[in-house]
Parts: C-alpha cells; sequence; structure tokens
C-alpha cells in the first residue's frame, strides 16, 4: 500500500513537471535590455487543453490501483445517468453497465467522458479513489456528488450548465480546474485550496479573483471574456507564470509588478493604458496588449469648429524603457506623433477617436489603443459689454466654458484672451479675458474677441461697445461790458463805474456773483456724482 503511494505520488509529481515546462527554470533578469518577444495576435485566444496523451501516462499507472475488500463490493451501483454508468462501465472494462458494482466504482480513478451526453453524477458520491474528472461538453448542472471526494485532483467541466461549485470547498486538493463557459460566478469555494495551480474559468459570470489571494501555488489562470477588473488578489502570486484575459475589464497592470516567473500575459482588448510595469518581469516571453480601448477626458471643441488639435494625446500613456506611444490613425497626427488633428468634426459629434500603435520593445509585438474623448462644445458664456463712457473707467470680464482656457505644463499656444480685431480707444484686453481702461472717444465699436486654448484651437465672438460723451455743463453768457456805457433813455441813471442803473435790473456785479456760484454747484454735483459712480 506505501508502495502504491509513492508509485502515485511520483506520478503526479512527474506529470505535473512536464506539464509546466520552464517553471524550474533559472529566473533571467533583463539586465542585457529589453528581452526577445512573441506576440500573441489578436483572435489567438484558445485556451490550453489537457493533452490526453500526455495524461495517458499518469491515467494508465493510476488505473490498476489496487482497492481494499468492503463488505458490499457486490451489491449494484445506483447511476441513473445512463451516459455516466457506461463511461464507468468502459473504464472499468465491465460489459453490461447495468451489472455495475459499487466495487467497480469505488475502485474507479479516473473518467474521460467528453460529449457523452452525461446530466447526472449521481451515484459519484462512494468514488473515493476518483482522483481525473473529464466531462466537457455533457448537460451537468451540479458537482454536489463530488462533495468530499478525497483523491479528487483534476476536473474539466467546461460547457456545461454548471452554476455552482460549493463542493470543491470540501476538496482543498483541487490542482487542476477547467470550467470555461459554464454560468459559475463566484470562485467563493476555491478559497483555502492548497494545490492549484492551473485554474480556466473563461467566458463564465466570475466578477472578482479575490477568494484566490491565499492561493499560493496558482500557477496559471484564464479568464478571458469576464467582467473581471481588479488583479489586485494576484499581487505576491510568486509562482504566476501564465495570465490570460483577453476581453475582460482590466485598466491595471500594476498588481502584477515584480512576479518573477510570468513569462505570458494576454490582455488583449482591455483597457490598459500603462505597462511600464512590464519591465519588472524577468522571465516575460509572450504577450498580447493589442486592441485597448481607453476613455480619456473631455475636450472642448470650440462651437461651430469641424477641425480639433489635441497635442497631448500619448500622455496617458506609460510605455516600458522610456518609449512614447505614437498617434497612427484616425486622425493626422502632430508633427512629433504624440498629438492629434480632427477634421470634418459633424457639429453633432459627441466623440472623437484616435488610434495609437508602438512596439513594446524594438522589433517586438506592439501596444495599441483607440483612445476616445467625449466631446463638448466650447462657447462664450458673457453677453454685450455694458456700455462706457468717455472719461470715466471702466471694465468687464468675457467668459468661455469652463477649462477651455487653461494652462497646461505642455503648450503649443499661450492660452488666454486676444483681441482678434478691433479695438476701443483707451481700453485694453488683458489675457485673462478683462477689457479695462478708460474711453477716449465716443462712437460705438465692434470688435472680434478672440480665445486660445492651450492646443492652439481658437474660438472668436464680436462684441459691440457704445461709448457715450458723458454729462458736459456749460457755463451762461456773459454780455460785454463798457466804462462808457450810456444807459438807454429812459433807464434810469448812470451808476459809478459806468454800469447801468435801471430799477428793474440786476447790477453787474451780482450778475457775476451768480455765474460764479453756477459753476461751483456744478463742480459739487459732479464730484457728488463720481463718489456715487465708485
Amino acid at each position: 500500500m506505501a508502495s502504491t503511494r509513492r508509485t502515485k505520488l511520483a506520478t503526479v509529481i512527474t506529470a505535473f513537471v512536464l506539464s509546466m515546462p520552464g517553471l524550474l527554470a533559472v529566473v533571467p533578469a533583463h539586465a542585457e535590455g529589453p528581452p526577445a518577444l512573441e506576440d500573441i495576435p489578436l483572435g489567438a485566444e484558445s485556451l490550453p487543453s489537457y493533452d490526453r496523451d500526455e495524461g495517458s501516462l499518469e491515467t494508465r499507472s493510476i488505473a490498476y490501483r489496487v482497492q481494499p475488500l468492503a463488505a458490499d463490493d457486490q451489491e449494484l451501483a445506483v447511476i441513473p445517468d445512463p451516459a455516466l454508468r457506461a463511461a464507468i462501465a468502459r473504464v472499468q472494462n465491465v460489459s453490461d453497465p447495468s451489472r455495475l458494482t459499487k466495487r467497480n466504482v469505488r475502485g474507479l480513478q479516473f473518467i474521460d467522458a467528453p460529449d457523452a451526453g452525461i446530466t447526472d453524477l449521481t451515484g459519484l458520491e462512494i468514488a473515493e479513489n476518483l482522483s481525473l474528472l473529464y466531462v466537457d461538453n455533457n448537460k451537468i448542472t451540479s458537482l454536489e456528488p463530488l462533495r468530499g471526494l478525497p483523491e479528487l485532483r483534476q476536473i474539466t467541466a467546461s460547457r456545461n450548465p454548471i452554476t455552482d461549485i460549493a463542493p470543491l470547498s470540501t476538496i482543498p486538493g483541487i490542482d487542476f480546474l477547467e470550467l470555461n463557459w459554464t454560468n459559475i460566478s463566484s470562485l467563493e469555494p476555491l478559497r483555502g485550496n492548497t494545490a492549484l495551480w492551473r485554474l480556466q474559468v473563461a467566458y463564465t459570470n466570475i466578477t472578482s479573483l479575490e477568494p484566490l489571494s491565499s492561493v499560493g501555488t496558482l500557477t496559471e489562470v484564464y479568464f478571458q471574456n469576464t467582467a473581471v477588473s481588479d488583479l489586485s488578489p494576484l499581487r505576491g502570486l510568486m509562482k504566476l507564470s501564465a495570465l490570460s484575459a483577453p476581453s475582460a475589464n482590466i485598466s491595471d497592470l500594476e498588481p502584477l509588478r515584480g512576479l518573477p516567473r510570468l513569462s505570458l500575459v494576454n490582455v488583449n482588448s482591455n483597457h490598459v493604458a500603462d505597462i511600464s510595469v512590464f519591465e519588472s518581469w524577468p522571465s516575460i516571453a509572450r504577450i498580447g496588449f493589442n486592441k485597448q480601448t481607453v476613455s480619456a477626458g473631455e475636450v472642448l471643441v470650440p462651437s461651430g469648429a469641424d477641425h480639433y488639435t489635441k497635442i497631448d494625446v500619448v500622455d496617458i500613456f506609460s510605455m516600458p524603457y522610456g518609449n512614447r506611444q505614437a498617434v497612427t490613425a484616425g486622425a493626422t497626427a502632430t508633427s512629433d506623433s504624440e498629438g492629434a488633428i480632427w477634421s470634418g468634426i459633424a457639429q453633432d459629434a459627441t466623440e472623437l477617436s484616435v488610434y495609437v500603435s508602438k512596439s513594446v520593445v524594438a522589433g517586438g509585438p506592439e501596444f495599441s489603443a483607440t483612445v476616445t474623448y467625449p466631446v463638448a462644445r466650447a462657447v462664450y458664456l458673457s453677453g454685450d459689454p455694458q456700455p462706457g463712457t468717455v472719461g470715466e473707467k471702466y471694465q468687464f470680464a468675457f467668459s468661455i466654458t469652463d477649462g477651455f482656457t487653461a494652462t497646461a505644463n505642455v503648450q503649443a499656444a499661450t492660452p488666454g484672451y486676444s483681441m482678434a480685431e478691433g479695438a476701443v480707444p483707451g481700453l485694453t484686453l488683458s489675457a485673462a479675458g478683462v477689457l479695462a481702461g478708460t474711453p477716449l472717444a465716443e462712437g460705438a465699436y465692434v470688435f472680434e474677441v478672440r480665445g486660445t486654448d492651450r492646443h492652439g484651437n481658437t474660438l472668436d465672438h464680436e462684441y459691440m461697445l457704445r461709448v457715450g460723451a458723458g454729462s458736459v455743463v456749460t457755463p451762461p453768457t456773459i454780455p460785454p461790458t463798457t466804462g462808457t456805457e450810456t444807459p438807454a433813455p429812459g433807464s434810469g441813471t448812470a451808476a459809478p463805474g459806468g454800469l447801468a442803473a435801471t430799477g428793474n435790473n440786476v447790477p453787474a456785479v451780482l450778475l457775476t456773483a451768480a455765474v460764479l456760484a453756477t459753476l461751483i454747484g456744478a463742480v459739487l454735483v459732479a464730484r457728488r456724482r463720481r463718489r456715487t459712480d465708485g
């Protein structure tokens, strides 16, 4: 018995090593520069399958394990599903499946029955020596009969309508599990597993890898076409060598930083913008970084414009070894290939897209992505300026949709406001959009204000400012007088100094005082008005 167990252990170890080439290889470093890489092209997302030929050594060696006798060995086994009964009879060399005994089931060590029409695993509850179960492409809905089977190590049950893997929580020694194209939604039953090295859950309803965070034996994980977005549960899984997750929902590879055995990473058709972590994978040999879709921040296209420039498209990407992404399609690239110039933009456009692509290392596979920007139209928010007055201080602030004239570290143009056409004598327009000064001349002035963003896009708007003449006080006219003036006949006698003295006319001195008083009053009124306006 001890010899049989040693043989089994040696066989399992041999199969594990054979199925994991390179696992025990010395981990190289990037000391001599970027490694040579193999591309995983789009459409090459097939899942690795268990090689039955390589596995035949294992299945032959375990098929003849000697089983101890039990009192009910010769009782007929209860196997309701005829397809399962036939599969067991074939393995156990029983010519009549209806004559299967409990001993036949207890001695069963593997089932290899894909596409067999199996719907029910009932009867396997007593298969205490079952180690390998290959039942892909059947109609199995429940794994419950497998609960607690002590020797079960490998299960491939892809393309079955299974929704729950709870029974696997009672089998912590499962080391190989394929459940692709099933309806499972949780990996919780795998929490605490101590042996799992390959897991395939592609095309399932899985959304989280969190239960795998403590599965330190995990070497390969495949979850393409799932809604998984967070790789943080894989952080620190130092044996991980292969991660395949095309068409998932991944945007951040940082949790994989520093994994020394990682040789395959396939995240084609995800949302990754930063692949600088690539530098930290000394064993990397195969990558898939193609066809990322990245949603970027909103762009403000000037109202009415059918063209738009963005000079810093590639700034949202991080490449290894200091490389920079490059605009290659979807818009005209700027002279440095880091920006894009769109033309023919429809007035009702809601987004702009551009394609970037660059080799990860010289001559190696590409990292490509489509970047999409939501579009909003930039407009002037300020109405016509209020009227001004000659000689009086004036100020008015123009404004455009918030963010259009904002500054940034990289600038193709000095953002802000300027006069595109026309002027108002005495007034100047600051870069902040403030028109200020003291009007010098009356008139109705038409001018054009230009707002410029940091990418060089401009938004012009025509305004009119009316400047009035202001309040001008005209003093009364004083009639000329002379010392020899002769009073009109019948108007009285001449007074001293030559001024006419009449019974009804005001003496000239009083008239002069009245004029002075009027002028003083006008000055006081003007001063009061200025204080009020201030």
